[in-house]
């Protein structure tokens, strides 16, 4: 029987509530209109861990490396378990690895959660294998991989399944936590149960319309009971 948790990406307090109250594993926090990792503001953050009250783990996503706001990180609540930072266009940054530590060692108590992209060539983003090393060295205890580009297809549309085996086998050898996301929806479950990842994260399977749209408790607890029959009556 399939271990996966879902995470669902929320956009506020409101979205938060009815992710949580439809089962998902870890409520994270982003904008979508402001990218893949688009960051939120910091009183989102704050009304988030609020209404989450420490039931399930919140984490959030602070946007680019290339982009990152100056003092966003300190602006993190104490209680947020996770945060993401993206390297796309940091391919031809000569200190990707020093600036990503940098922001890592302001992290406080969140951990830092390494992103590969699937679409990391076109986003100018450092290979995967580059990154699972980065991330050994800076003892991030999870990798996300997903889409950049949200408008150029679902994450097997970039990376076929040897690809993501790999690199599935890769993580967990260091003993990091796998997650899968990258434009998910229902139909590909059975697909992502053979890499038996820890989290599958959707925001677009779980919105009405689009991922644009709002987050839809019923949604939220469909895909739940997918991948974790158990978890349901």
């Amino acid at each position: 029987m399939s271990n996966m948790r879902l995470l669902v990406s929320v956009r506020n307090a409101e979205e938060a509530r009815d992710a949580l109250e439809g089962g998902a594993g870890i409520i994270d926090v982003k904008e979508p209109r402001r990218g893949s990792l688009g960051a939120a503001d910091p009183e989102c953050w704050q009304a988030v861990v609020q209404t989450v009250a420490g039931r399930v783990p919140v984490s959030v996503a602070m946007g680019e490396l290339s982009e990152l706001q100056p003092g966003l990180v300190d602006n993190l609540p104490p209680t947020i378990a996770y945060a993401k930072v993206g390297l796309a266009d940091c391919r031809r940054r000569s200190n990707w690895f020093g600036e990503w530590f940098h922001v890592v060692q302001r992290l406080q108590r969140a951990a830092p959660v390494a992103v590969v992209y699937a679409d990391w060539q076109a986003c100018g983003a450092p290979p995967p294998r580059e990154i699972v090393a980065a991330a050994r060295e800076l003892q991030c205890p999870a990798l996300l991989c997903d889409t950049f580009d949200k408008q150029s297809g679902h994450l097997f549309d970039h990376l076929d399944d040897h690809t993501i085996q790999s690199l599935s086998e890769s993580v967990r050898s260091l003993g990091m936590m796998f997650a899968l996301a990258g434009s998910l929806e229902a139909q590909h479950l059975d697909s992502l149960m053979r890499f038996e990842p820890d989290y599958v994260a959707v925001r677009g399977a779980v919105c009405e319309g689009d991922r644009l749209g709002k987050i839809q408790r019923e949604k939220v607890r469909c895909l739940v009971h997918r991948l974790s029959p158990t978890s349901c009556p």
